[in-house]
C-alpha cells in the first residue's frame, strides 16, 4: 500500500496502459523501459501491445507473478466523465488467486458495469 508500482507488469498498470490512447501510448514507449522484475515480466513491446489489445477486448487485466513472485492480480480500467483514466484491481497470493481469479474478475466487471 502506498507503493509506485509499474504500470507494464502489473494489472493495474497494464490496465491503465490499455485505456490510453496510441498516440499516448507512442510518446510512453520512447521513456518507459521495460525492464524484468520476474521471469514472467513482459520485457517486449511487441507482447506488451498484444496484451494490452486482449485487455481491450476483455475489458480484464492480468498479471501473473509478472511484478513479484507468489502474488498475482486482476483489474479493470475506469474512465471519468471528462476522460480521466484510473483502474481497480485485487492482488492475492498465487495460492489463492488461482482458487479465487474468477469471483474476483466477476466481482470486477460487475463493479465496471455499475459505474458505466
Amino acid at each position: 500500500m502506498g507503493d509506485s508500482l509499474p504500470l507494464y507488469c502489473t494489472a493495474s498498470g497494464k490496465a491503465l496502459l490499455a485505456s490510453i490512447s496510441d498516440i499516448e501510448l507512442r510518446k510512453l514507449r520512447r521513456h518507459l523501459r521495460l525492464e524484468p522484475k520476474t521471469t514472467n515480466t513482459i520485457t517486449s513491446w511487441e507482447r506488451l501491445e498484444h496484451d494490452l489489445a486482449t485487455i481491450r477486448e476483455s475489458g480484464v487485466a492480468l498479471d501473473y507473478e509478472e511484478h513479484r513472485y507468489g502474488i498475482c492480480g486482476v483489474a479493470v480500467p475506469l474512465q471519468g466523465p471528462n476522460g480521466e483514466v484510473a483502474a481497480v484491481g485485487i492482488k492475492a497470493p498465487i495460492q489463492r488467486f488461482r482458487e479465487t481469479q474468477r469471483a474476483m474478475t466477476h466481482s470486477l466487471i460487475v463493479l465496471l458495469c455499475h459505474k458505466s
